[in-house]
């Protein structure tokens, strides 16, 4: 952690310019975080954070609109395709979902990445062998899929399972089935802040 004052020293930019770019949305308020000290209170910043963004703020400045810059350093995950390497990068998704179905030529939007976390996710509640559980779908049929009030489910039973999708009620016969569900929506939600911290650091 760096305190703002250092911040200041080491970047040599003005408070004033600081918290410009904060009210302009070009640093996160978030990134601002007050602690106490012997003196009061003093604002500190994740220094891996705030000196790229500085840095990348400053290169901009000249050529670009304040608007323009905001785009380039907050782009909504929804917009952004996933590459391979984007995706090692979020360091949550389990590489052997993604090697089972991620063609490596072509990039993925943010549904599809969704369901890589909700079955990664699932990956984790299993005993070892995920290649025992089944399921029948690409990724691209989601890509223009709505998550909301839609759930995953995961039907296991003597190592073997189902993934299953719905959006109502789960109606199972064989009572024998351990059943794991995952509310794709709140999924989303987690993975877009783990895909914004990540934006941040690049």
């Amino acid at each position: 952690m760096i305190s703002k004052k250092d911040l200041l020293l080491k970047t040599k930019i003005s408070y004033g310019q600081l918290y410009r770019w904060k009210r302009e949305g070009l640093i996160p308020e978030e990134w601002f975080v007050k602690s106490s000290v012997p003196s009061g209170q003093e604002t500190f910043f994740d220094e891996d954070l705030i000196i790229p963004r500085i840095n990348k703020i400053l290169n901009l400045k000249d050529e670009f609109s304040m608007d323009e810059i905001k785009n380039f350093l907050n782009p909504s995950p929804s917009e952004i395709s996933f590459s391979l390497d984007k995706l090692k990068k979020l360091d949550v998704l389990d590489d052997r979902i993604v090697k089972k179905l991620v063609d490596k030529k072509s990039d993925l939007n943010l549904n599809e990445v969704v369901l890589l976390y909700a079955l990664s996710k699932a990956r984790q509640d299993v005993d070892k062998t995920f290649y025992n559980i089944n399921f029948d779908f690409r990724l691209s049929n989601f890509k223009n899929y709505h998550f909301e009030k839609a759930k995953m489910a995961l039907l296991s039973k003597r190592h073997e399972g189902f993934i299953i999708f719905f959006n109502d009620s789960l109606i199972v016969s064989d009572i024998d089935f351990d059943i794991k569900v995952y509310d794709l929506e709140e999924l989303e939600k987690e993975l877009v802040v783990i895909i914004k911290k990540s934006l941040y650091q690049n």
